[in-house]
């Protein structure tokens, strides 16, 4: 059985969207698990309402407010429980197509050395977004997280665009499946970060396990990127420096002066954003998570 996880924030409408295109369109054996990270609102009660009766979704509500991980880490011991053999992630901003499950699936079932297969995102107009990457230097992360990606356009991470399934060091963390047994031997997801870096994170498990990760071109999704955060915002780019420190010192295994290099240009382009009221609300709050 596949266990389909769809995480929730305030946003049930969506995940409404997202839970009924999976009603829809999905032919093989699933259950969904909806995990409501500790919304301010009615969500909870809204979603329980709604789904109320239906034997394969059940309702998971956080204690707290939690990153992506943790919650991940929520449905993954409920599906664990139920036996399942194949876990789902799924941001509730998604959207399921015709297949798009099922080419997931068969993928990922194709080769005992496969952990884990990402879907292809698009947006509503059809048009392709980032779903998957290669592999990455200290320095070329520092490129492709700051301006100066626009000055050094070479080393900008592109948007891969594959006619097949292809190798890739990670898939965005929108919509991914992956092996129950894989998950287990990596101890759930690495619930350090919050909102960031879990793709590239997971992509360095599956490297310690010696399997392969894949990006399907033949399981679309839709993708209505961040409709539960303002990518834009001060909170969000605090939770982006945390996350990445914490992605880089454990996992780049970076040394101490890039460490210092690191927060010092977060810490100028968030200087350079306070001409916006939230940044220089917020500066204080910087400070003291990030140092």
């Amino acid at each position: 059985m596949i266990g389909i996880v769809v995480v929730n924030f305030r946003t049930w409408t969506e995940t409404v969207n997202c839970v009924d295109s999976i009603l829809k369109t999905c032919t093989l054996p699933y259950k969904i698990y909806i995990v409501d990270s500790f919304s301010p609102n009615d969500s909870f009660e809204r979603l329980s309402e709604k789904y109320q009766g239906i034997a394969n979704i059940e309702m998971i509500q956080a204690g707290e407010k939690s990153g992506y991980s943790r919650n991940l880490n929520r449905g993954f011991k409920r599906a664990l429980e139920d036996n399942c053999s194949i876990y789902i992630a799924s941001n509730n901003d998604i959207v399921y197509l015709e297949n798009s499950i099922e080419n997931l699936v068969s993928l990922l079932e194709s080769s005992d050395d496969i952990a884990v297969v990402g879907s292809q995102l698009i947006d509503n107009q059809g048009n392709k977004q980032h779903s998957a990457g290669w592999p990455q230097t200290f320095g070329e992360r520092l490129i492709q997280t700051t301006p100066l990606k626009k000055i050094f356009k070479k080393k900008a991470e592109p948007i891969i665009d594959v006619s097949e399934p292809t190798e890739v060091v990670y898939v965005n963390g929108g919509c991914f499946a992956l092996k129950m047994d894989f998950l287990v031997k990596n101890n759930g997801f690495d619930d350090n970060v919050f909102l960031y870096c879990e793709e590239r994170i997971l992509g360095k498990g599956v490297e310690k396990q010696n399997m392969k990760l894949l990006i399907n071109p033949n399981a679309v999704v839709i993708h209505d990127h961040s409709a539960t955060v303002s990518p834009g915002s001060a909170y969000a780019y605090i939770e982006f420096c945390k996350s990445d420190l914490y992605y880089c010192k454990e996992y780049l295994d970076i040394n101490g002066f890039q460490v210092a290099t690191l927060r010092t240009v977060r810490t100028l382009i968030y200087l350079l954003k306070c001409y916006r009221k939230d940044y220089r609300e917020h500066f204080s709050h910087f400070r003291k998570e990030y140092f």
